[in-house]
């Protein structure tokens, strides 16, 4: 059986390559980057030069003062969520303009979910949800494991559905993947996948680097063998 699945991702567009930069260090090509960033998002000349004359004196964009949840749902629920910054399967891309000219992105990503049409006899396939947040941003993303409850190990099948929020900043360098696909169960190693992304702050333009962890293994003090961190947080699975 295939379900759709769908993940809104708040994308913040006014970020030059993932550079810590003060207002006071960029150059003048790097306005010229961010005018041409603008201008490919389809900004007018006077939003453009709103905003960058904004960021020259330090001062907030709108788009930064606004808050949205980052959601993962399935199509059902798709046409019963009331958010202004939602996608639709439509339109799976929208822009947010606000009064001074910033904007923020928001695209709905779609992925089809594979599940088993039977459970293996020494085990079965679960399909979680790894939910991670700090006082920096909110991450989450699905994952496809095999739980083996006899001699066998643990497997990671795929990973996917990721989806980030940041809260006043932006992110960059995201990437989802398995770091280790398969339990070593003897050796007492688990299988492992992770989110990461690296955060930069509106304000100061400080960077960090953000990861959101599985591990499974039948090592692991948790009834399923799973086990979720996020960094500087707090996660949980379900």
């Amino acid at each position: 059986m295939k379900k759709s699945l769908f993940s809104i991702l708040f994308v913040f567009t006014l970020f030059i390559g993932g550079k810590a930069a003060s207002a006071d260090e960029k150059t003048f090509g790097d306005y010229n980057e961010i005018a041409e960033k603008m201008r490919q998002d389809g900004a007018s000349e006077s939003d453009i030069s709103s905003v960058i004359t904004k960021l020259q004196n330090d001062e907030p964009l709108d788009s930064e003062k606004t808050s949205g949840e980052a959601v993962l749902f399935n199509y059902t629920e798709l046409e019963m969520v009331n958010n202004p910054f939602a996608a639709t399967a439509e339109n799976p891309k929208k822009v947010n303009r606000y009064p001074d000219g910033s904007y923020n992105i928001v695209e709905l990503d779609i992925e089809n979910d594979e599940e088993a049409a039977t459970p293996y006899s020494s085990g079965s396939f679960k399909t979680i949800k790894v939910t991670g947040k700090n006082a920096l941003s909110n991450a989450s993303y699905s994952a496809r494991v095999y739980l083996n409850t006899h001699n066998g190990n643990n497997y990671i099948d795929k990973v996917y559905g990721k989806n980030i929020h940041t809260i006043a900043g932006t992110f960059s360098d995201d990437k989802l993947a398995i770091s280790r696909k398969t339990e070593n169960r003897s050796q007492k190693i688990t299988a492992k996948s992770s989110l990461y992304f690296k955060y930069t702050n509106y304000k100061n333009m400080s960077a960090k680097t953000i990861y959101l962890r599985m591990h499974t293994g039948d090592s692991l003090k948790d009834r399923l063998g799973i086990w979720v961190s996020m960094t500087d947080g707090s996660a949980s699975y379900k």
